[in-house]
């Protein structure tokens, strides 16, 4: 397969002999978005990493590849979400032809999914409550929103972690040097919790004159 791949847009960055060590699948993957191609020999086997990459926190298309010509075979695969499936031996363009539509429908989702709610928490006056509400706010919409988020950008008297008695020696200011090798294990440092909400902290010591 990776033969088929030479000389076309789509250079192979990593190869998986096996399954055995997802949360290595998942650092490779984020944050860029990616196409993951799996081999469907076993076809439960691709079924089950196209669940396991549903719960992660990641924008990946997958393409299954295979010499299984079977209906029941492709009909199995698609309900699991897999949309593209090249058999082998590959014929043609179909291999690139698969990954362009991928490619496309990557694209399509990654903007939608981009598109979360935002709430912004700006006071008039220093001491008017902003901070109040937005821990308020936030801890509500942890408790019937998945992947909640609170960012403190208040850098010269942010309080929010504080408020929500949460310590942490991360802050925003972390997370703008570290993005370029953002992954999830990197993220997970970065934020810290107070239950389901996770806090990404203000950095007061960009904040003081």
């Amino acid at each position: 397969m990776t033969k088929d791949l030479s000389g076309t847009p789509f250079p192979v960055k990593r190869e998986f002999a096996d399954f055995s060590e997802p949360q290595a699948v998942s650092r490779f993957l984020r944050p860029a978005a990616s196409i993951l191609l799996v081999d469907s020999a076993d076809v439960n086997k691709a079924i089950r990493i196209a669940a396991w990459l549903e719960d992660q926190p990641v924008s990946v298309e997958l393409v299954a590849f295979g010499t299984d010509r079977s209906q029941d075979s492709a009909l199995a695969l698609m309900r699991a979400g897999i949309r593209e499936y090249v058999r082998i031996p590959v014929q043609g363009t179909e291999l690139v032809d698969a990954l362009q539509r991928a490619k496309a429908h990557l694209i399509r989702k990654s903007a939608a999914s981009a598109t979360g709610d935002v709430f912004s928490f700006l006071p008039a006056k220093p001491g008017s409550g902003a901070s109040t509400i937005a821990s308020h706010v936030s801890l509500a919409l942890s408790r019937c929103e998945a992947g909640t988020l609170a960012v403190d950008l208040d850098q010269y008297s942010g309080v929010l972690a504080f408020m929500l008695r949460v310590e942490h020696d991360k802050s925003v200011h972390d997370a703008i040097e570290g993005l370029s090798s953002m992954d999830d294990l990197t993220w997970q440092r970065l934020t810290a919790r107070c239950g389901d909400l996770a806090i990404l902290s203000s950095d007061l010591r960009f904040g003081r004159p």
